[in-house]
């Protein structure tokens, strides 16, 4: 069993990243991310986001 003690997730608009599908909300993303990660314990979120922006970029930080 690996012991994963900090996953991070650069996720730029358009892109997926396993199951996690495009255009979702930032809620649901961060849901399915955990699902993805199969982590329960979620320490800090960092969001940038922009709804005009190109690069929007998400960054989720779990540490377990």
């Amino acid at each position: 069993m690996v012991t994963i003690n900090k996953i991070k997730f650069f996720l730029r608009e358009g892109q997926c990243f396993g199951s996690v599908v495009d255009s979702m909300s930032s809620a649901t993303l961060v849901t399915s991310a955990i699902l993805v990660a199969s982590v329960t314990i979620v320490t800090s979120v960092f969001s940038i986001t922009s709804e005009t922006s190109k690069d929007m970029l998400l960054i989720l930080v779990v540490e377990i």
